[in-house]
């Protein structure tokens, strides 16, 4: 599968399971996706709330987040680096 296949699977998942918007998938940092915990932090200020939120990954998240995360160039920050 091509990296542009598994981000877009990805954000598409992300916003089922969890409602994100858009602009929340594509603000992500590598370093708010913990795959040791399978857990996501968004930080406070990119919430349309304005406050940090934490959820847990669903296998199909983790599976997809996984797979693109770990195969990105060192020291890569942005989860999406398309669009």
């Amino acid at each position: 599968m091509q990296d542009s296949e598994l981000w877009f699977r990805a954000l598409v998942e992300c916003g089922r399971t969890h409602g994100w918007r858009i602009g929340e998938f594509l603000d992500l940092r590598v370093k708010q996706v913990n795959l040791l915990n399978r857990t996501i932090r968004l930080e406070p200020g990119t919430t349309k709330n304005r406050e940090r939120r934490e959820v847990t990954m669903t296998k199909a998240v983790y599976e997809l987040l996984a797979a693109y995360v770990m195969y990105q160039p060192p020291f890569t920050e942005i989860v999406c680096p398309v669009m």
